[in-house]
């Protein structure tokens, strides 16, 4: 088991997880392999209720309204967290450990990388990786045309914040909205170094 005893915390921001159990429990097993620098915000709606994990103490609960926004969502789970970075997973993804931390020891150590970024597969049912999407290089122009890093990266949380959240009028795609912002920053990503894996299929 992987485990920073000092050094950030990693907090995941989960937009929804009403009556996803399976998926909840697949997400939080795969936090656990960080040890325990992490934390998951959750958002629920009104009488949600989240299935008991190893690591639960780790995971705070986030009451949303059901007309609730994607990003009024992701909103409400930043004001909970209070990691240094920030990860945005739905129910079901997971994050490969090793690469986790990679990226995190990057940007600790890198004040002018803003976020990393990686590829990503899926993952099968009997637990085989299929369909992988190898993203290219760090492009603003391309992220004007289209969503290519989605939802797999790691960012700086003072970044996130400095740049205004996640806005509710970039519904249904806020995470498209923060991205354009970082890369309107100018400040240059890390290389690609967070593997997340979408399972179920």
């Amino acid at each position: 088991m992987l485990a920073w005893e000092r050094g950030p915390v990693l907090s995941v921001l989960v937009p929804a997880a009403g009556g996803d159990a399976a998926g909840v429990t697949r997400l939080l097993d795969s936090l656990r392999a960080l040890g325990r620098r992490w934390e998951a915000c959750v958002a629920v709606e009104p009488g949600s209720r989240l299935p008991t994990s190893p690591g639960s103490r780790r995971v705070r609960v986030v009451e949303v309204a059901p007309a609730a926004g994607r990003a009024a969502r992701y909103a409400a789970c930043l004001a909970r967290a209070g990691g240094r970075y920030l990860c945005l997973l739905e129910t079901g993804e997971t994050l490969e450990p090793e690469t986790v931390v990679q990226a995190i020891r990057l940007l600790d150590g890198e004040p002018t990388i803003d976020l990393v970024y990686g590829d990503e597969d899926r993952v099968s049912a009997a637990g085989l990786r299929h369909s992988p999407f190898l993203r290219p290089g760090w492009s603003p122009d391309y992220l004007l045309s289209a969503l290519y890093v989605e939802r797999a990266f790691i960012a700086r949380r003072a970044t996130v914040e400095t740049l205004g959240g996640f806005r509710a009028e970039y519904d249904p795609a806020p995470e498209w909205d923060l991205l354009v912002r970082i890369a309107a920053r100018g400040r240059r990503p890390g290389p690609r170094g967070c593997a997340r894996g979408r399972g179920g299929v």
